[in-house]
């Protein structure tokens, strides 16, 4: 059963009851990610969402992790371009307990002098680290590219922002976004609806209004570009216009990708990797937000195969568009779909994740049933006739490290 409810100050409440479970999760989702910071302070996001760890209500920041950990959470964070998230999974008889807890990281947090030093050296080692990943600053790059300014943004920031932000620009940053309009609360697993509903509204309800916001776009500068990297290894993806994950054509892109890049039985790791053995890794995904998407095809390779790889790539890209999926692929895909699914109703966190995401994208919260209706009503002329129709082109490439490859 699946309930919603939005209460006077803005904030959503989202519940999938799983019943059958002994646990609990939530996803606190609020509108406090990279597409709200000063386009000239990239890293505050990040920053804030460290810094509301560290104490929040009646808890200090050694209280806090003790609370969570005497409470079995296993719990997560992440920065996006539209939400900060706050992840909680536990057993099912401590919710109201997690609940208030994170209610005061929303509405309490302490920002204390004593843990702005710690905080920043965390977000500067996690901002450094980038460069010892060369897939990872491929990844990055491309999306600079290739989306439109936010976008186009990732959370790890400008390392002088980081070295130079402020108590009082955290504090600031804070107060202004972490705001219950446009927050989403999800809730999925063993629960009481009228309990939580009422739980929800005490520990959240004072929480003050400020008003809708919305994120600024700019037109993206789509190019291709070599960046020079120090290794033997030359990382490469290829960027392509995609449909949104509300787009009425998104699950036949999706048997597409898949079939593409699909781990170790899509096309790109078939023919690139085991048969040709042109690269040690390559991936094909959807990268996509509410109203823009593309396909990044990656892959890893050594820098003498690294031109006779790309053309490998854009190849099996264009095979797939001209000759389409077979019946096979197509029955693989569904299966592992179906799999994924049914998985996901055995994990609170997991649904409690999805069904965030699917409000953010659809303003609805799609049924495990009405998922899989979508998935196997697809037949391969359906999907191939996508495909021929929505034929890629206009193909950004990103290279790291190697010789530039003109293409």
């Amino acid at each position: 059963m699946i309930y919603t409810k939005t209460y006077s100050n803005g904030l959503t409440l989202l519940a999938e009851s799983m019943p059958y479970l002994k646990s609990c999760a939530f996803s606190l989702e609020m509108p406090a990610g990279v597409g709200y910071e000063n386009p000239s302070r990239r890293g505050v996001a990040s920053f804030c969402c460290e810094m509301a760890l560290r104490g929040c209500g009646r808890w200090d920041s050694h209280q806090f992790i003790e609370e969570l950990l005497l409470r079995g959470v296993e719990r997560g964070e992440k920065v996006g371009i539209g939400y900060v998230s706050y992840l909680a999974a536990f057993p099912a008889i401590y919710l109201h307990d997690v609940l208030e807890i994170y209610a005061a990281l929303a509405q309490e947090a302490h920002f204390d002098e004593e843990s702005l030093e710690p905080s920043r050296q965390s977000v500067i080692l996690e901002r450094v680290g980038i460069e010892d990943n060369p897939a990872l600053v491929a990844r990055l790059a491309a999306q600079k590219d290739f989306f439109p300014s936010p976008w186009n943004e990732h959370p790890y920031g400008d390392i002088d922002v980081l070295h130079s932000a402020s108590l009082e620009e955290l504090k600031s940053f804070y107060k202004r976004y972490y705001r219950p309009d446009g927050t989403i609360l999800s809730v999925a697993g063993a629960f009481d609806w009228n309990e939580l509903q009422d739980e929800v509204e005490a520990l959240f309800g004072s929480w003050k209004s400020q008003g809708s916001l919305t994120i600024q776009s700019a037109a993206p500068t789509r190019q291709s570009r070599h960046i020079d990297y120090d290794a033997q290894q030359t990382q490469i993806v290829v960027a392509y216009d995609g449909v949104p994950y509300s787009h009425s054509d998104f699950y036949r892109q999706m048997v597409g990708t898949s079939v593409l890049g699909g781990e170790a039985s899509g096309r790109l790791f078939t023919q690139l990797r085991e048969r040709q053995g042109l690269c040690y890794s390559v991936s094909a995904y959807t990268f996509m937000y509410p109203t823009c998407a593309a396909i990044f095809c990656s892959l890893g390779t050594s820098s003498e195969n690294a031109e006779v790889a790309l053309d490998g790539l854009l190849s099996e890209i264009q095979k797939l568009a001209a000759e389409g999926v077979t019946k096979e692929e197509l029955s693989r895909v569904k299966t592992r779909e179906r799999t994924s699914l049914i998985m996901e109703q055995e994990s609170c966190g997991a649904r409690a994740v999805s069904i965030a995401s699917d409000w953010i994208n659809l303003r609805t919260i799609r049924t495990l049933d009405e998922h899989l209706a979508k998935i196997d009503a697809l037949t391969v002329e359906d999907v191939n006739r996508y495909l021929a129709e929505n034929s890629p082109k206009d193909f950004q490439i990103t290279m790291v490290g190697g010789e530039e490859i003109r293409n």
